[in-house]
């Protein structure tokens, strides 16, 4: 192991280098100097580190590098490891506790809403607060993804998010309306009224947009996922 100051002397004594870092250790474990341009394949490819464990490396221009320079990059790696420590320990975490770990603002709400329904949540304090949405007099973007999170979970949104969907949301435009009145029908008839759309995966299908590939709504099921049963609209 390096310190960064032994470290900094060595990238001095060059003009291009690879540095390589233990990332479990977070200290630089090897400067290769890079030569020129005719004999850097085969320095590339006798670079070695002895160090067993994870690593990465970076090619830096020495001229560039300074201590603040190798400082930020153990900064870097620690940030890393907190992030991976912070997702591996989710993965003994439930459905909802899942949903609840997530920062609900504004520009994740539609992850929120999609998440909630696509599970579905069966949270009370979850669909709560989507009714509680629903009933805001505020922007309809947020306010829709909450009613359409609604229709995909179903009879356990209650129903009070019957109520506050059929007295918050206005007939302004066909769509509106039919998708108003689906999410509806959802939540008061039992499951078994409902069957998985066989056009989409969750309400999305693969579309273009402004000339790239992007995700749709669904036109059959209208985003729930669910159509109803034959017989039983």
């Amino acid at each position: 192991m390096l310190t960064n100051e032994e470290a900094l002397r060595l990238i001095k004594e060059c003009d291009e280098c690879f540095v390589v870092w233990a990332t479990d250790q977070n200290a630089i474990v090897a400067v290769h100097p890079i030569p020129t341009e005719e004999d850097r394949l085969k320095a590339l490819a006798s670079m070695g580190t002895g160090y067993e464990g994870p690593t990465k490396g970076r090619f830096l221009k020495s001229r560039d590098v300074t201590l603040q320079t190798l400082q930020a990059e153990q900064a870097e790696i620690t940030r890393v490891a907190t992030r991976v420590a912070i997702f591996n320990s989710w993965t003994s975490c439930g459905i909802d506790a899942l949903i609840d770990i997530l920062n609900v603002d504004w520009s994740t709400w539609d992850a929120f809403t999609d998440a909630a329904g696509d599970l579905p949540t069966l949270d009370q304090d979850i669909i709560a607060q989507l009714i509680k949405i629903v009933e805001t007099p505020f922007m309809f973007g947020p306010r829709w993804e909450a009613m359409v999170a609604l229709g995909k979970i179903g009879t356990s949104a209650g129903p009070r998010a019957v109520d506050v969907i059929e007295k918050s949301i206005y007939d302004s435009s066909d769509h509106v309306t039919a998708v108003r009145n689906r999410v509806v029908a959802r939540i008061r008839q039992p499951a078994s009224n409902w069957i998985q759309c066989p056009h989409c995966y969750r309400g999305y299908v693969d579309g273009i947009g402004s000339n790239i590939p992007s995700v749709h709504t669904c036109t059959e099921c209208l985003g729930l996922g669910r159509l109803p049963r034959s017989g039983t609209a």
